[in-house]
């Protein structure tokens, strides 16, 4: 009777937990889509500025376009990918 009990309540904890987790993974994507947005463009923004400013030296352009450009992989590639496809 005890472990009914006990396994009716665990049952219950885990079902509404299943409910859950379909509007959190909603969340989730929804913000991972905002947050991969946000550096693409700012990126963009500081490759476009280094591109164009003539007063810094080449080495400096490089320096900086470096970290810029792998940013902008990452919010093109898995943190877009991770907001658009269904989470398992």
């Amino acid at each position: 009777m005890m472990s009914t009990q006990f396994c009716n309540q665990r049952f219950k904890a885990d079902l509404k937990l299943a409910q859950n987790y379909g509007s959190f993974m909603f969340t989730f994507s929804g913000l991972n889509l905002v947050f991969s947005l946000l550096p693409i463009l700012g990126n963009v923004l500081v490759i476009r500025a280094l591109w164009k400013a003539s007063s810094i030296s080449v080495t400096l352009k490089r320096l900086c376009l470096s970290p810029a450009l792998s940013d902008l992989a990452v919010g093109l590639f898995p943190q877009l990918l991770l907001g658009l496809l269904p989470q398992c």
